[in-house]
């Protein structure tokens, strides 16, 4: 299923040599029958070194969804080689991000050289055969056959007469285009057991195989899996989020299957960064909430329980009677919820007629964290709808409905705080004394450019406020702290052209008071706004990665580091400006006016220079970063649609 980006950590991909690749791909021409997949049956000894299945598709170069994880098969965290016992290391294979794979190779190697050493044993025969590269023993290991796995666990155990360091190498498939070469593991250190060598030393491993918190016991994955089969085959499937149908993980799925008379739902919803309470699907005649008959499947204290119900307006009242719906089963496991329900082909729900047979709906799913006395709660984080009406009994898989409001709201945030709100800051604090030859409209550069990116600031941040209410359809108190914050934002910024507008004049009394005003609300803004990003990037529907995270701090460190700069500049330039004041002639300082208002007083501070490079630094890089994470938010999710992106340029 689709995993938080927060605990997503692939390893890094090493590069798989191709010198074998000719042999395998012969060798896959005499022993397939013609139309079985290459890798249905295990690889064949012949990859062992190379590790590169024989698929006429290259090797993906994307960093792999799939991990190599070490750990001790016993509760210790910690093995000796050399004890008899105790020199076995457990090697998970898995997918963090709930993608199945179909086939894999994996070997242990001596670090820095391709000799498999060791062996490999496995106590599940399904998902795992051997393989001998040399010597005779099973010093690799491969699949079985092409059934969708999500984690495979073997034991590796290291050889007596060996010392030294080993890393293991694996190659994982998704899809007969789909693989990735050189996945390796961390390092671990052994010692030989045979006479005169030193004490068996400890190897220190990770203290658990890594897991994500929704990790699922195999035979839940495998229930999960099954969900798939038959997608636009057979059956009606929709999924969260878009287009995770192809590969199979979905964090919440509606399928719906025509028999005779009936129809028969099947509703699924994974935990991702919370624990899931119920899911739901709707038939509505359009794309809002409203008017819509609606199932949930909810958590109850003795399991799922089945509920029918009706949307009026923006609020949701439970049905008295299931109005023939019935639950066929339900289940609860590994925080999991997933039941099946018939509806007959013709209902009534809220005074209206549903003919499933003859009228298209658009298809609402949702799930949610929260229950209420008498309904569901709010499914601000898992709410999609179809992007066209359905008529159900027609096979397919659903397209989901447009989230560019979404995107727009989360680019325009972006563009307005980062980059234009941020350099009107820096222009109104460090820049008065700079260009001051120049005019614009008869004001000042410093001012005439700050009021344009300020009115830029206030345009987007109302555009992307109005955008994501329009999307959503309403306020919900369950929204979060990123809606809470970026409400806050938007009722400061919305304020400073107001406040702006009726400054007093620059003599007046109140002018200080205004200053400090200004100040505040600004500074105040563009600070919650850039938290409010930050906990954008959680968000499940937002679909971000988590190593957004990491941008966002390059931003800020950047951001403050050219404060810092500035203000050095600034001070260095006030002190070098007391130098000029200082030496200004005798016969000058005997006229009536003040030094300030000499001609010198039209000259730029000392360090102007400096100060314009910085500035053309500052916009330069962070244009750099808005625009990596406008295009992050653009094509989210950034993984799976970058690399449907690369595959269309590739092509063409």
């Amino acid at each position: 299923m689709a995993m938080v980006a927060a605990q997503r950590k692939p390893h890094p991909l090493g590069r798989g040599s191709l010198a074998l690749a000719v042999v395998w791909a012969l060798s896959m021409l005499i022993e397939a029958p013609c139309g079985v997949d290459g890798f249905s049956m295990g690889a064949p000894e012949s990859v062992c070194f190379s590790l590169v299945p024989g698929h006429k598709a290259q090797a993906q170069t994307t960093p792999s969804p799939f991990t190599l994880a070490l750990a001790s098969p016993k509760s210790s965290n910690k093995t000796t080689a050399g004890d008899s016992k105790d020199r076995v290391i457990r090697v998970r294979l898995s997918s963090p991000h709930r993608i199945p794979f179909k086939g894999y190779i994996v070997r242990a190697e001596a670090y820095g050289t391709n000799v498999p050493i060791g062996s490999f044993t496995f106590e599940d025969p399904s998902k795992s055969k051997a393989m001998s590269c040399g010597k005779g023993i099973a010093n690799a290991a491969t699949h079985p056959d092409s059934k969708l796995k999500y984690f495979v666990d073997l034991d590796w155990h290291a050889p007596e007469d060996y010392s030294g360091i080993v890393l293991f190498n694996a190659t994982f498939v998704q899809n007969y285009s789909n693989f990735w070469v050189g996945v390796i593991s961390d390092k671990v250190k052994v010692f030989s057991t045979s006479p005169g060598t030193k004490p068996p030393a400890e190897v220190t491993l990770p203290a658990a195989v890594t897991q994500s918190p929704v990790e699922l016991s195999p035979r839940i994955s495998e229930e999960v899996a099954k969900l798939y089969d038959g997608c636009a085959i057979t059956k009606l499937c929709f999924g969260m989020p878009a287009r995770c149908i192809q590969d199979g993980n979905c964090h919440t799925l509606v399928t719906i299957l025509a028999t005779g008379t009936q129809f028969e739902f099947e509703l699924l919803a994974v935990p991702v960064n919370e624990d899931v309470k119920y899911v739901a699907v709707g038939l509505s005649s359009d794309k809002s909430m409203g008017d819509d008959s609606v199932t949930e499947c909810e958590l109850g204290p003795s399991g799922v329980n089945l509920h029918t119900s009706y949307n009026i307006g923006q609020s949701n009242k439970r049905n008295p009677n299931k109005n023939g719906v019935s639950l066929v089963s339900s289940s609860y496991e590994d925080r999991v919820i997933h039941c099946k329900f018939t509806r007959e082909a013709v209902t009534v729900a809220g005074g209206k007629p549903y003919d499933l047979f003859q009228t298209p709906y658009h298809i609402l799913l949702a799930a949610g964290e929260s229950l209420k006395p008498d309904s569901v709660g709010y499914h601000f984080s898992r709410r999609a709808y179809s992007e066209n009406p359905q008529i159900l009994s027609v096979v397919g898989e659903v397209e989901e409905a447009s989230k560019l409001f979404f995107h727009l709201h989360g680019s325009f945030m972006v563009a307005a705080w980062l980059l234009s709100a941020s350099t009107g800051i820096i222009l109104a604090r460090y820049f008065k004394k700079t260009w001051t030859g120049h005019q614009t409209c008869g004001k000042d550069q410093w001012f005439a450019w700050h009021r344009f990116l300020m009115i830029i600031t206030w345009g987007l941040t109302i555009a992307g406020f109005v955008l994501i209410f329009v999307e959503i359809g309403e306020w919900s108190s369950s929204a979060g702290t990123h809606a809470i914050l970026g409400t806050i934002t938007t009722a400061l910024a919305f304020i400073q052209p107001f406040m702006a507008a009726f400054r007093p004049a620059p003599t007046g009394k109140r002018r200080p008071l205004f200053n400090w005003a200004h100040w505040f609300v600004g500074n105040s803004a563009h600070i919650l706004a850039v938290v409010t990003i930050f906990f954008a990037v959680p968000l499940v529907k937002a679909e971000l990665p988590p190593w957004m995270d990491r941008v966002l701090v390059a931003y800020v460190v950047f951001y403050v580091l050219m404060h810092l700069i500035f203000s050095i500049s600034g001070f260095l330039s006030e002190r070098e400006n007391t130098k000029r004041v200082n030496t200004f002639a005798m016969k000058d300082l005997s006229s009536s006016r003040s030094p300030l208002e000499m001609p010198d007083r039209n000259m730029d501070a000392p360090y102007a220079v400096l100060r314009k490079v910085l500035l053309a630094l500052y916009i330069i890089v962070v244009c750099a970063l808005t625009i990596a994470l406008i295009v992050i938010i653009a094509l989210a999710p950034i993984e799976r649609n970058w690399e449907r992106v690369t595959k269309v340029f590739s092509q063409s």
